[in-house]
């Protein structure tokens, strides 16, 4: 058992590269749907392999991985020479125990996988590189021999996974009475290509009371507060109704919405179903597909018992705390006495909180535990492998704190978040493992944190936002709600708003400060809507002859088709009027998409009057261009006065036509004659926001094979909020990447207009370039600056040589992995001073490529 937990923490978390003279093929197999079924992965020519490492991969909506078996050809350990990083992937990574080699018969099973088939279909178990983790074999010398990797095809019988993909998903969670709750709205395996959701949500209201609909995904493109219509709330429905001329397609599993509720106590100890009724849902090109999937709330009421666990227990403290709040949850151990190793996984909802860091505690009574003993899944999963350094156990009192984990909690005000612990992601079990190599029964408490303001301190808590829905006239609103104070007063930053609900908002910033006895705090508001209504005048025909005048318009923005309505007598209803007299005609236009209106003035004159123009630009915001460095902006010359026609000459391009369109930053002139060769000359300058950049503040990972690094986004420029999308070695939505190791790290950034920027950065140990190695090492056995490091060495083929002053070769070894602690080939210690490193690299090409350092041994500071 000990061997077992000495190999576990030194091949759990390290990659042998390396290539072998072989052919590995997955055996086809047919699985059905529900059922359990074994793929057999094969070798041939398997002859004098010194250690080999895999990269499988698998769709994960077909097949559903459960456990690996048929070890016995090399003696496989089932944990310690197999990951599974993320789901759809596995990695096989095997040494020889003695660095010698086998050699194995045609058509021997090297091991095989078990899985459940999901839904009937055909899937590939793939053995291939995925750019961060290669599929190489060696001898013993280190050498690569050509491999060949054929992929098997997996056949998943019964009903076709196409045939009945839901659009929308609904959760299903515990509800304490009393206590909000808000159920995740998310999108089905089916949400592709959507560009309309019309539905009604259904909830008993004699069970719970809505509060609000909020954390809107911001790739659904306009979905926001006035996408539902709240007048039945109080009955119990919640009318979702989202249309977009952009069609979107979201991963399953990706959060729409929240929508909160609050349960009371007549419908304790039930289920309350949440479900959709009146559903019609469009994809693009018109085709429907209205399935949807139901959830619910499962009401308890009175206090929720206590882990009290007997015996060995691992038990995690509880909090409560604001959105956007980080809390250090502890996990401290009860009867931990005599432990030589253990192994569980730590699991969260990571929609709920973000991982931040793992602290461990000083002096740290477990020796040998160190960040690098937890991995994390960035999926929400953290695998725990650790075993006493010393080879003897560690007995602590109750109460001592094992590690902490810093969180953030990023879920939804009234909800609750769990750090549950356990087997989740440790497919071959939890095990606590004694002096005696005996598994000594464990129980778990999980870390609560409890979503909701902990004090009655001072604080905004959010309503309902609504974004107005036409320009004119304004609609939105903002409400909240004031905690910890007694008869507040509450200021806004205009003028005329007042109280803690304020309505007839035009867009823009609006911030609000409450004061309450000595205490202040302010939070801002931002108001956006749809597309403005602009309305530009093309050419007016003066009136010289009594009621001969006319006005020609052009109309753009709004939604759907425009209505109009002009104040001539009698009222034209067209979009250009004639035959009227002299004077000042308003035209009112009206969308049919929201019934937004606009108004426009224009006058005709006699002919005699002055001659002038104005320039109007299509407006991003408060600027010009959509994005800093974009070409998007477009200017109308609008003529006032003259004779019709008009023609029209720009400075830039020598453009003809009253409007210019894809210009960039810069001033532009136009140049407008009339009937009568008269002349009028107008100037604009196009204003631009701030080009969005991407910078990065780095924590480089202390060496080539450790996750205790970090890499944040900082966008410059653009306007926030803004949106992170990762790629390269680790896929991620969020703004920092923690615990990651060494690679290169890619992200794409972008603003609330849509503009983004895009940036990589290669990761080094210690930001150093590859293969430099540290100048000294301390090796007296105390665990710290031991070994030779040479930043990327253990992700290649290599050979490494050092000698001593004289030139003398003292030791040799192909394959380094930043093992050597200041030893001569047969293990002696060598006297401290200063030696000399050769590290010959192999290059994919076959080439052989040299590296030199040195490095000085230091045993005893004096």
């Amino acid at each position: 058992m000990i061997r077992k937990f000495l190999i576990l923490s030194i091949l759990f978390f390290t990659c042998f590269y390396s290539y072998a003279d072989v052919k590995i093929y997955v055996d086809p197999a047919s699985i059905a749907a529900g059922q359990n079924g074994k793929v057999f992965v094969k070798v041939d020519g398997f002859q004098k392999v010194s250690s080999f490492q895999l990269n499988l991969t698998w769709d994960v909506s077909k097949l559903t991985f459960s456990e690996v078996g048929d070890l016995s050809a090399l003696n496989l350990n089932a944990i310690g020479d197999f990951q599974v990083p993320s789901p759809g992937k596995m990695r096989v990574l095997w040494a020889h125990p003695e660095s010698d080699e086998a050699s194995l018969a045609n058509g021997t099973t090297l091991f095989s996988i078990t899985f459940s088939g999901v839904c009937g279909s055909e899937s590939l178990i793939n053995i291939i590189d995925d750019g961060f983790f290669t599929v190489q074999f060696t001898d013993t010398n280190g050498d690569q021999i050509p491999h060949t990797a054929t992929p098997g095809n997996i056949t998943v019988t019964g009903n076709p996974c196409g045939g009945a993909q839901t659009v929308l998903n609904a959760t299903t969670l515990d509800a304490q009475s009393g206590t909000k709750t808000c159920l995740s709205i998310n999108a089905g395996s089916g949400f592709t290509s959507i560009t309309s959701i019309s539905a009604d949500i259904n909830m008993s209201a004699s069970c719970v009371s809505f509060n609000e609909v909020t954390n809107f995904n911001a790739g659904l493109t306009g979905l926001g507060a006035g996408s539902f219509n709240l007048t039945q709330a109080a009955n119990g429905i919640v009318k979702l109704n989202w249309t977009s001329a952009i069609s979107t397609s979201l991963a399953a599993g990706a959060k729409l919405f929240d929508i909160c509720y609050t349960p009371n106590e007549t419908c304790c100890g039930t289920t309350v179903p949440l479900s959709f009724t009146n559903v019609t849902i469009t994809t693009q090109g018109g085709g429907t597909n209205n399935l949807t999937s139901n959830g619910g709330l499962n009401i308890k009421c009175g206090v929720e018992p206590e882990c009290n666990p007997t015996g060995l227990a691992l038990i995690g403290s509880d909090h409560c705390a604001m959105p956007n709040e980080s809390i250090t949850m502890d996990f401290t151990v009860q009867d931990f006495t005599n432990i030589l190793g253990v192994q569980f996984s730590i699991d969260y909802d990571p929609a709920c909180m973000q991982l931040e860091d793992i602290i461990l505690p000083e002096p740290n009574p477990f020796t040998g535990l160190v960040k690098g003993k937890f991995q994390d899944q960035l999926n929400g999963c953290v695998i725990v492998v650790w075993d006493d350094a010393t080879g003897n156990s560690v007995s602590v009192p109750d109460g001592t704190i094992m590690f902490s984990l810093k969180l953030k909690v990023i879920g939804t005000l009234g909800s609750t978040c769990s750090v549950n612990l356990g087997s989740k992601c440790v497919p071959s079990g939890v095990e606590f493992v004694d002096v005696d190599f005996q598994v000594v029964p464990v129980s778990f408490c999980s870390g609560d944190v409890m979503i909701k303001q902990c004090t009655e301190e001072l604080a905004i808590v959010d309503g309902i936002i609504n974004n107005f829905t036409c320009a004119e006239p304004c609609t939105g609103s903002v409400s909240f709600t004031v905690t910890g104070a007694t008869n507040p007063t509450i200021t806004w930053s205009q003028p005329g708003l007042s109280g803690m609900s304020v309505t007839n908002l035009c867009p823009g910033s609006y911030t609000v400060t409450v004061t309450s006895g000595g205490s202040s705090i302010s939070k801002p508001y931002t108001i956006t809507g749809p597309p403005v209504i602009i309305i530009t005048t093309v050419s007016v025909t003066p009136a010289t002859a009594g009621a001969n005048g006319a006005v020609d318009i052009n109309v753009t923005g709004g939604t759907g088709n425009f209505t109009y309505q002009w104040s001539t007598n009698p009222a034209q209803t067209t979009q250009d009027i004639t035959n009227v007299p002299t004077g000042s005609y308003t035209v009112t236009v009206t969308d049919s998409g929201n019934g937004c209106k606009k108004s426009y003035v224009v006058s005709v004159s006699d002919g005699s009057g002055a001659f002038d123009a104005t320039v109007i630009p299509k407006k991003y915001g408060e600027f010009d261009i959509s994005c800093g460095d974009s070409c998007d902006g477009q200017l109308t010359a609008n003529p006032v006065g003259g004779t019709a026609p008009y023609t029209y000459l720009w400075s830039s391009k020598n453009v003809a036509t009253q409007t210019i369109t894809d210009i960039c930053a810069g001033t532009y002139s136009v140049t407008i004659t009339d009937n009568t060769n008269k002349t009028v000359t107008k100037s604009y300058t196009i204003l631009a926001p701030q080009k969005l950049l991407v910078d990065f503040d780095i924590i480089y990972p202390s060496d080539d094979v450790a996750l205790d690094g970090s890499i944040s986004a900082v966008p410059i420029g653009g306007t926030a909020p803004f949106i992170y999308s990762w790629t390269g070695a680790v896929v991620s939505s969020s703004k920092e990447l923690t615990n990651i190791g060494v690679g290169t790290y890619a992200v794409s950034v972008t603003d609330l207009s849509g503009c983004s920027a895009t940036s990589s950065k290669v990761i080094t140990p210690g930001g150093k370039g590859c293969y430099s190695g540290i100048g000294a090492i301390t090796p007296n056995g105390d665990g710290k600056n031991d070994r030779l490091i040479i930043s990327c060495v253990s992700t290649v083929s290599n050979r490494i040589l050092i000698f001593n002053r004289w030139g003398e070769k003292v030791f040799e070894q192909s394959s380094y992995k930043n093992t050597w602690e200041g030893v001569d080939s047969k293990g002696e210690n060598l006297p401290d001073g200063g030696y000399y490193w050769v590290l010959e690299v192999k290059e994919s090409n076959g080439g052989t490529e040299v590296f030199k350092g040195s490095v000085s041994i230091i045993r005893t500071l004096r």
